[in-house]
């Protein structure tokens, strides 16, 4: 009897340990899948990051020359017409987020005059690209 007893524990244990083998290994290749997926995603986005990197330095836009913000030839004439401080207080303002006191503070100015400049700035681009149309 004893005999037989230990030939089903034998059994058990080895259909046991075998389950255990086949689920473990099913672990870890879905552990492997899903670590290579990351590994793609990461590639993917190191590539992402490093168009996006080149595009913004083909940019390189300051303050002092806005216009190569525009790809429109027109938009671009038009804005470098634009007188230097006008466009600085414009850039300041609208791409740098600043406030009209801050501005001001940059230009040695005051805020009330900042928006006059970002008006007159505004009114001028409208004008250049109205006189390069011939309107």
């Amino acid at each position: 009897m004893n005999n037989d007893l230990e030939k089903r524990l034998t059994a058990y244990l080895k259909k046991t340990l075998r389950g255990y083998k086949h689920r473990k290994q099913e672990k870890e290749q879905a552990v492997q899948e899903e670590f290579n997926e990351i590994i793609e995603q990461k590639v993917s986005l190191q590539k992402y990051l490093e168009k996006a990197k080149d595009e913004l330095e083909i940019l390189d836009i300051s303050s002092d020359c806005p216009e190569k913000a525009f790809t429109n030839r027109e938009y671009y004439e038009a804005m470098k017409k634009v007188d230097k401080r006008q466009k600085k207080a414009l850039y300041l303002l609208v791409v740098d987020e600043l406030t009209a006191e801050q501005v001001g503070k940059i230009l040695g100015t005051s805020a009330s005059n900042v928006k006059k400049l970002k008006e007159k700035a505004i009114k001028n681009f409208k004008k250049n690209l109205r006189a390069r149309n011939g309107k």
